[in-house]
């Protein structure tokens, strides 16, 4: 949008990317659902819509703040670096890589086969 493609392309860009956006939701959820204890979920799923929900109109406020100053150009360019960056994080490793499903029973080594999860 920063280079003012014509409208075809803004839309084809959104379909595309709101496809492949759709799939996060979802992750999010089956990662949340495995790693936090049950008796906690309601807390823990409280807080983080609390705080998706409090930071969306904080954004927009900021987003129409640094439109006005810097102007739209510079705004959807920095907000999409920023997007790219966040979304390329999984490629460093850190908690990504230990993301994977804990091992159940029958796949942990013998000396862990009896202690709880």
């Amino acid at each position: 949008m920063a280079a003012a493609p014509p409208l075809p392309v803004v839309v084809a860009i959104f379909a595309v990317s709101g496809l492949a956006a759709g799939a996060i939701n979802p992750l999010i959820g089956a990662v949340k659902l495995e790693r936090v204890p049950a008796h906690m979920r309601a807390r823990v799923y409280g807080v983080v819509g609390a705080g998706a929900w409090a930071a969306m109109p904080l954004g927009a406020l900021g987003a129409g703040l640094a439109t006005d100053r810097f102007g739209t150009t510079a705004t959807l360019v920095t907000i999409g670096t920023a997007y790219v960056l966040v979304v390329l994080t999984p490629l460093l490793g850190g908690p990504w890589r230990r993301m994977g499903r804990p091992a159940t029973v029958e796949e942990r080594p013998a000396d862990l086969a009896g202690t709880p999860g």
